[in-house]
């Protein structure tokens, strides 16, 4: 029996059994294209995912904890996100104009899906107080325990090695042309 007899196909879903590297070898499904040496017994499944498109322009929600909530004015947010599977690669930058405020209480930036847990947010943000310094700090679903948005902490001036929620006057108070950005993944729901 020929080695296409146990390849089946379903939809956006190939199934193959019993199939070995020197019986099989999957060079194009329609799109994305399919390579590989050895696939046996396994399922694959194409849902959406295209590896090789684009980006995806995505503007974040910015919102605080509490208190007056902060107005972009005259700056900007951007994001954009890849889905490969079920893992979310997302980037975005807030920058800072002359009518930008803060607002009070910790800021929050909003996600382009929602987290399979908020442990599993955990994003890395470099923050620009413009022409003075550079501060390292987090996306953290986990700081409030949000699946659909996250906190951004950054290093607080209290205490050495201490992180503390990004907001008006911490780590430095904002002004034009200071802006923080974001580059990381995280596992959807």
């Amino acid at each position: 029996e020929s080695p296409l007899a146990l390849l089946h196909v379903s939809g956006n879903t190939i199934i193959s059994s019993g199939l070995s590297a020197t019986t099989f070898s999957a060079t194009t499904v329609t799109s994305p294209t399919i390579s590989s040496t050895t696939i046996s017994a396994t399922t694959i499944v194409l849902s959406g995912t295209n590896i090789t498109s684009s980006w995806t322009s995505f503007t974040p929600s910015w919102s605080s904890n509490g208190g007056t909530q902060p107005t972009i004015g005259n700056g900007s947010i951007t994001g954009a996100y890849q889905v490969i599977g079920k893992t979310c690669f997302y980037r975005g930058k807030l920058l800072f104009g002359t009518t930008t405020s803060g607002g009070t209480g910790a800021w929050e930036i909003s996600l382009p899906f929602v987290a399979a847990s908020a442990e599993g947010v955990q994003l890395p943000v470099s923050i620009l107080d413009q022409g003075i310094d550079w501060y390292q700090g987090l996306m953290n679903g986990a700081y409030g325990g949000f699946t659909t948005k996250s906190s951004i902490l950054a290093p607080s001036t209290a205490s050495i090695g201490k992180s503390s929620g990004l907001d008006a006057t911490l780590p430095f108070a904002w002004g034009d042309g200071d802006y923080f950005v974001w580059n990381g993944s995280y596992e959807i729901a």
